[in-house]
């Protein structure tokens, strides 16, 4: 959750945002929360109630610094596998119920 990021203790600015890369998930997508002291009661921007994927979520790659992906037994699920540019520093299992 955006939720918990990290801010700078200074200004209370954002410092670290989640970014969301297109991959072949078409749904809706969680959304930021606003700044304090709104962040739970502001209803975020492009909300909709029928689960339709909206294109204003998505950023470019090339405004991320670290990517998060999920990659089941090999199987490329569209997301940071097929961008060779990217470097792993930190994996884990991934527990699949199915």
């Amino acid at each position: 959750s955006s939720f918990f990021l990290p801010v700078s203790n200074n200004d209370q600015r954002d410092t670290t945002k989640i970014l969301w890369l297109r991959s072949k998930f078409r749904g809706l997508l969680p959304q930021p929360f606003a700044p304090w002291p709104m962040g739970t009661t502001t209803e975020p921007t492009y909300l909709n109630d029928r689960n339709q994927e909206d294109m204003h979520a998505y950023s470019k790659i090339d405004d991320c610094q670290y990517a998060v992906d999920l990659d089941l037994d090999g199987e490329n699920t569209g997301g940071l596998g097929s961008w060779k540019q990217w470097k792993k520093v930190f994996c884990v299992p991934f527990m699949d119920s199915s």
